[in-house]
């Protein structure tokens, strides 16, 4: 059975004004609400659901959406198979632009790079990467191995007290 839309629900499902936030605590059916947006314009002005830009926090939240979409596709070409419009749909899906705001930007930057003028002598190559979380944690320590042994090194007598104040003779955990 399913569940009627709210008229805040119907209304963004509806509206052809452009450009639309939809924004509502989870659980809320936003997802559900995005789809059968998405459909409206796939059926009735016969678009592609690969001429639109879908964006969305989380990886997993990117995933679930593309997954969604390919099963109400699935769906609506089992309760249409002669419908070749819908049978193409299922094959740009994973063309679709369904991704998470970094992704985007990242794909903007890579699409431009040739745009960006050099900033202190160095330029942005399109095979740049973004850090993960991983890769940015193992950085993050040895850039501050690095500080912290400069602040040794250079070791005066603010320095030291400094040191001695958050690490109490024990570790420099809170120092670091």
């Amino acid at each position: 059975m399913a569940i009627e839309p709210t008229l805040d629900q119907r209304t963004a499902v509806e509206n052809r004004g452009g450009s639309l936030l939809v924004s509502a605590a989870a659980g809320s059916g936003k997802t559900k609400v995005l789809v059968e947006r998405l459909f409206r314009y796939i059926m009735e002005e016969q678009c592609a659901v690969d001429d639109f830009l879908i964006i969305t926090y989380t990886k997993a939240a990117a995933a679930e959406l593309r997954g969604k979409i390919a099963a109400e596709l699935s769906k609506r070409v089992a309760e249409h198979p002669d419908n070749a419009h819908l049978r193409r749909q299922l094959f740009r899906v994973y063309q679709a632009d369904i991704k998470t705001v970094d992704a985007f930007c990242a794909a903007l930057l890579r699409e431009n790079v040739y745009r960006l003028p050099p900033v202190a002598g160095h330029t942005l190559t399109p095979d740049f990467r973004v850090l993960d979380e991983n890769d940015a944690g193992l950085l993050r320590q040895r850039v501050l191995d690095r500080v912290l042994s400069r602040f040794y090194e250079e070791l005066d007598e603010g320095g030291a007290l400094l040191a001695d104040t958050l690490g109490a003779g024990r570790d420099d955990s809170a120092l670091a």
